[in-house]
C-alpha cells in the first residue's frame, strides 16, 4: 500500500465490488485502502487531490458514495475553507443586521390625528421608513409635528428597535353653552319599536313598546310638576328602538366564472422584515391569480418567494336559483347593513319573491339603536360614575 499524505475515506454502496475495484484502478485511481463490510458495502481511501475523480466514476456508474473522512495536510486545508466560508456568512449576517438596526422600518402613528397626515409631515422633516434613526432629533421633531399639526395639543416621539411610534393629542374644544330653559323637543331619528326610554329632563310623550315613526316626539320640551301647571324646558335623555332596514338582491339566469387559460409565467422577488421588492410583470393579465412558494434563509430573515401568476378569463355559464341562493342572500345581507345605522344585528330574515318577472331576495335585519341621544352641550348628562 502506498504511504498516505491527504487523503479521503469513502463508503461506496454496490454490486460487483471486485469488478468495480478494477474499473477503478483501470482508470488510474490509487486506492491506498479497501475495507469490505459487507456483499454491498465496503470502505475505499484515495489521495485527496482523485476524490473528485473517484466520486464521477462511482456517479456515472449509479454507485452510492458518502464521505466518511478526510486526512493530512489538504484535507486539512478543506475543512478549514468549510468553516472559514461558514464563519464569513455568519459574520456578513450579523454585520447586515447591525447595519440594518441603524435604520427606521416602521412608523406606528396613535392618538387622534390622521395617520397620513402625519406621516406626510414627518417626511417633510426627512422622516420616513428606511431613513437612518441619526436622522431623528425626538425634541426637534416633536416641536416641528406641534407646529405643523394645528390641531395637535401635544406630540410625543419614542424610538424601540427600528420602529418608530408617534402619538399626536389634539386638543379638545370647550362645550358650548346650553340654556337649559329653552323649550326643545327630542324626536325621533328612525322608525321602530321603542324598548329603553331615559328622561333626565321633560315629559315623556311615548312608552316601551310603542312603534315610533321619524320625526315623532320622544320627549317633550314641557316640566309638569304635581299640581298640574307646566313649564317649558330643554329635553334631554336617551331612548333606543328596535330598528329594522332592509337590502335586496336580483336573481340572474347567468353568472361570470374565472377560469385559467392554462398561460402562466414565474417571477420571484425577495422580502425583508415586513419589506417585498415589487415583483417583476412579464405578462400584462386582464385577470389573473398568483400561488407563491416561500423559502427562507436564516439567520439572515430574509424571504425568496417564488410566485406563479396564471391568466384568468372570464366565461357566461347558467345559473339556477337554488346555487345562487346563498350568495344572493349575502348580497342582499351587505346591502342592508349598508343602509343600517348599527354595525351589528340582532337578527335576519329572508324574504324571495318575485317583481317584474325577477327574483328578489330581501334581507330584513333587526337592531337596537339610540334614535334621539342626548343633545349636543348634555353629554355630562346620563353618564355612569366613573365614566369618562
Amino acid at each position: 500500500m502506498a504511504e498516505k499524505s491527504s487523503y479521503a475515506t469513502y463508503l461506496v454502496e454496490g454490486l460487483n465490488t471486485e469488478k468495480n475495484l478494477n474499473f477503478l484502478c483501470g482508470n488510474g485511481i490509487c486506492l491506498y485502502e479497501v475495507k469490505k463490510i459487507n456483499k454491498k458495502q465496503y470502505f475505499v481511501t484515495v489521495p485527496f487531490k482523485e476524490r473528485k475523480k473517484l466520486i464521477a466514476l462511482l456517479k456515472n456508474r449509479c454507485y452510492n458514495i458518502k464521505l466518511i473522512k478526510s486526512g493530512g495536510f489538504l484535507g486539512f486545508l478543506e475543512k478549514i475553507k468549510t468553516r472559514f466560508v461558514l464563519a464569513a456568512l455568519v459574520f456578513a449576517a450579523f454585520c447586515g443586521l447591525f447595519v440594518a438596526s441603524r435604520f427606521v422600518w416602521d412608523i406606528e402613528v396613535n392618538g387622534d390625528a390622521d395617520a397620513a397626515a402625519v406621516l406626510a409631515v414627518l417626511e417633510e422633516k426627512g422622516i420616513k421608513k428606511g431613513c437612518p434613526l441619526s436622522r431623528i432629533n425626538i425634541d426637534e421633531t416633536e416641536n416641528f409635528l406641534s407646529s405643523r399639526i394645528e390641531s395637535s395639543m401635544y406630540c410625543l416621539l419614542d424610538v424601540e428597535g427600528c420602529r418608530l411610534y408617534v402619538t399626536v393629542i389634539e386638543r379638545e374644544s370647550a362645550p358650548p353653552v346650553v340654556d337649559l330653559n329653552q323649550p326643545v323637543d327630542l324626536v325621533s331619528e328612525y322608525d321602530g319599536v321603542l324598548t329603553r326610554l331615559l328622561t333626565v329632563s321633560g315629559t315623556p310623550a311615548v312608552n316601551v313598546g310603542d312603534r315610533i315613526s321619524k320625526g315623532q316626539v320622544i320627549i317633550s320640551g314641557v316640566r309638569t310638576y304635581n299640581d298640574g301647571t307646566t313649564a317649558p324646558v330643554r329635553a334631554m335623555g336617551e331612548a333606543w328602538a328596535t330598528v329594522e332596514c332592509t337590502g335586496e338582491a336580483v336573481f340572474s339566469e347567468t353568472k361570470t366564472v374565472l377560469e385559467e387559460t392554462g398561460d402562466f409565467y414565474y417571477t420571484t422577488y425577495i422580502g425583508l422584515w415586513g419589506y417585498d421588492s415589487i415583483p417583476k410583470e412579464k405578462k400584462k393579465y386582464e385577470f389573473s391569480k398568483f400561488e407563491d412558494e416561500v423559502f427562507r434563509l436564516f439567520p439572515l430573515g430574509i424571504r425568496v418567494v417564488r410566485r406563479r401568476v396564471a391568466e384568468l378569463k372570464e366565461r357566461t355559464v347558467s345559473a339556477s336559483i337554488e346555487e345562487s341562493l346563498p350568495a344572493l342572500r349575502e348580497e342582499a345581507l351587505r346591502n342592508a347593513l349598508k343602509n343600517a345605522p348599527f354595525k351589528q344585528y340582532d337578527r335576519v330574515e329572508y324574504v324571495t319573491f318575485k317583481r317584474d318577472n325577477k327574483t328578489v331576495v330581501r334581507a330584513i335585519i333587526y337592531g337596537d339603536v339610540n334614535i334621539i341621544g342626548l343633545n349636543e352641550g348634555d353629554k355630562e348628562f346620563g353618564k355612569k360614575d366613573g365614566e369618562n
